[in-house]
């Protein structure tokens, strides 16, 4: 038989609560520069997204292009808006120029087929053509993030740098 003391000091360890470990500062660090880089990248992508609107509309109420072409002409004439300025102010792996274009390219056509597939469906349930465009405009906004940064904009050596991030990032490096 166990005495009381001994009985209690066992139940007593089955009871404590697991000790959640606060992140280290360079955890911290890594998270502040991955928050700052998804800061810019959704900043980027307003301005883009009023270029993509701004085409989708124009063809749309001008022209009477239908809006799934409509959405994807919008589309792509918003990814090279967006690759310039993520090229500019958001990444600090910097590809060659061109190479990098096309490698942005390949990554968010993905995000254009998710995007037009949206709009597809949605427009067959008749709702309006903008609230669709809001709703592809956040599911092609997940997979874009990702795709550049995972993709496009990483570091060859398979770690990323975090000096020109944390500096502010904004030097500019072409072909």
């Amino acid at each position: 038989m166990q005495s009381a003391a001994a009985g209690e000091a066992s139940l007593s360890q089955t009871r404590t609560m697991p000790v959640i470990d606060q992140p280290r500062p360079s955890d911290r660090s890594a998270l502040t520069a991955l928050a700052r880089q998804f800061s810019r990248f959704l900043a980027v992508g307003v301005a883009t997204t009023v270029v993509h609107y701004g085409v989708l509309v124009a063809l749309v109420e001008t022209w009477a292009i239908n809006p799934v072409w409509a959405t994807t002409a919008g589309f792509v004439t918003a990814v090279l808006f967006s690759y310039l300025l993520n090229r500019r102010y958001t990444f600090e792996e910097l590809p060659g120029f061109h190479s990098g274009l096309l490698k942005y390219y390949a990554a968010v056509s993905v995000g254009l087929f998710l995007n037009a597939g949206s709009m597809a469906l949605l427009t067959a349930w008749g709702i309006y053509y903008l609230a669709e465009q809001i709703i592809a405009s956040g599911v092609a906004l997940a997979w874009n993030f990702l795709a550049a940064r995972f993709v496009v904009f990483r570091s060859r050596s398979g770690e990323r740098s975090q000096s020109r991030l944390l500096s502010g990032g904004t030097d500019y490096v072409s072909d």
